[in-house]
């Protein structure tokens, strides 16, 4: 009997590391993402970071955020407070710059937990093909989580990214504690996400409908699953009706909804579903077709579609506008409900859905590239057209490709570092207000280690795959003249 392969040595996992070299040389912006403002929710979860490690840190104007990114954060905070007391840095100093890489790598780690389930999903349904690397790649650009993996990295979003995998890792594989506990820790990290909770309590529940178990083991098991919950069902409760979220109750938001926030949240230009998430929501259409065919656990996820679908509606109501942000943890969910699907479409069907995820991540990194606030910040530094309008600006960029590349390419890792590095060269004379933006110290040679990292396994990875190929060709070769010996035989 032939054995498995280890993923960690398959051509697939190389291709997808050689994916994560090239993303983090090119669209990683250490000018934002290794330096915190220090505004909106990320003092917040920097401050409990602080917290967690006794370290002093200024307290953040709001309670209604949670500390399960600050737990993701703690183990390297062990590390760096040892290293700081050790050669005497702030210990503030050196974190900042660190956390903004830990997102990144999450982000990858997430790549790789994504495209595993993937495949354990289609080894499941007895399915002989599977989709290439890169289309695991694509599904990962398509989800909303860009900008806080490659720019403002230190919002809870990457962390949310790699604990919402790991939930639906463990669920597919029916080790249902571990699914249970990363889900519990999921919604300690983002509010919304409470709904993979009942996620996985419906596919435990679907489990135990094929298994014989006498009714003091389902009182056991159903028992246990209520103590696990009981703490998150009561902390939800209090937030909807008694502490409320930044002011809002639940009763606010049903109150709320009316035709006009339903038009804004899907014809809005500023993140309306139509426009930026347009993947997620044909999606829940498609479902609501299939209703009689979909199990439990694909209904529950279908109605985390929904709630997050209301409470999207209602932020533009409030604020008058929503982020796709929200959206982040219920698009894996989204991809492993299509994916559970895959065998009961027609073949027509299955190419349009892989036509809208390659659309989708196109678009959703050019956005992050050319489009977003910061990117147009950089278009006026570059271009002195300081009163250019949201509008105009990105279609400056899309009609001149040669400007726009050459930003992004002075705010990738490569670019930045020998910028920060030779600012006071002439060359770098025309970016004189990047000076202000530029890394320093610790900051900086720690980008400069890790972008040379990234290119020594960039060329590596490249030369494993280039051998691998190699060889492949060579034994088809060889088999293909074995053959041909047989049949003369």
């Amino acid at each position: 009997m032939l054995k498995t392969p280890v993923y960690f040595k398959t051509p697939r996992f190389l291709w997808l590391s050689l994916y994560v070299c090239l993303t983090f040389l090119s669209l990683f912006q250490a000018r934002w993402a290794m330096a915190s403002t220090y505004g909106f929710d990320e003092t917040c979860y920097i401050e409990y970071f602080h917290r967690f490690l006794g370290e002093p840190f200024p307290a953040c104007y709001s309670k209604s955020l949670f500390w399960g990114v600050a737990l993701a954060w703690w183990p390297i905070g062990l590390v760096l407070k040892a290293f700081s007391r050790l050669v005497g840095i702030p210990f503030t100093q050196l974190t900042i710059p660190m956390i903004g890489l830990v997102s990144f790598i999450q982000w990858a780690l997430s790549l790789f937990v994504i495209d595993r389930t993937l495949m354990d999903l289609a080894k499941k349904q007895g399915r002989k093909e599977f989709h290439s690397s890169l289309w695991t790649f694509f599904i990962l650009l398509s989800i909303p989580v860009t900008h806080y993996t490659f720019r403002w990295n230190f919002y809870a979003h990457a962390t949310e990214l790699l604990l919402v995998s790991l939930t639906f890792y463990f669920l597919v594989n029916q080790k249902y504690k571990l699914s249970l506990f990363f889900a519990l820790w999921t919604f300690m990290t983002r509010l919304n996400d409470i709904p993979l909770i009942v996620i996985v309590l419906c596919a435990i529940g679907e489990r135990f409908e094929q298994v014989v178990l006498s009714r003091r083991q389902k009182i056991a098991i159903w028992s246990f699953a209520g103590i696990c919950s009981a703490p998150i069902i009561i902390k939800f409760w209090r937030i909807c009706f008694v502490t409320g979220y930044n002011g809002y109750y639940l009763a606010d938001i049903i109150k709320s909804l009316n035709l006009t926030g339903l038009k804004l949240g899907v014809l809005s230009p500023y993140h309306g579903l139509l426009w930026h998430d347009s993947f997620w929501f044909f999606s829940i259409f498609y479902f609501m077709t299939q209703l009689k065919h979909l199990s439990k656990t694909q209904l529950a996820i279908l109605g985390w579609q929904w709630v997050l679908f209301v409470i999207h509606v209602s932020q533009f109501i409030f604020w008058g506008f929503s982020e796709n942000r929200l959206f982040i943890g219920s698009y894996i969910g989204v991809f492993i409900s299509l994916f559970m699907y895959w065998p009961k479409m027609s073949r027509l069907t299955q190419k349009l859905w892989l036509g809208c995820i390659g659309i989708s991540a196109f678009w959703r990194t050019w956005y992050f590239i050319a489009a977003t606030a910061p990117g147009l910040r950089a278009w006026s530094e570059t271009t002195g057209q300081k009163e250019v309008t949201f509008l105009s600006a990105v279609i400056q960029m899309i009609w001149s490709p040669r400007k726009t590349l050459e930003i992004t390419a002075g705010l990738s890792p490569m670019g930045f570092s020998l910028f920060s590095l030779g600012r006071k060269l002439p060359v770098f004379s025309k970016y004189h207000e990047f000076t202000k933006y530029s890394l320093e110290g610790y900051s900086l040679w720690l980008l400069t280690l890790f972008t040379f990292a990234g290119l020594f396994f960039f060329v590596l990875i490249s030369w494993c795959l280039w051998k691998q190929r190699k060889l492949n060709a060579k034994n088809s070769v060889l088999n293909y003249f074995e053959l041909q010996k047989e049949s003369e035989q």
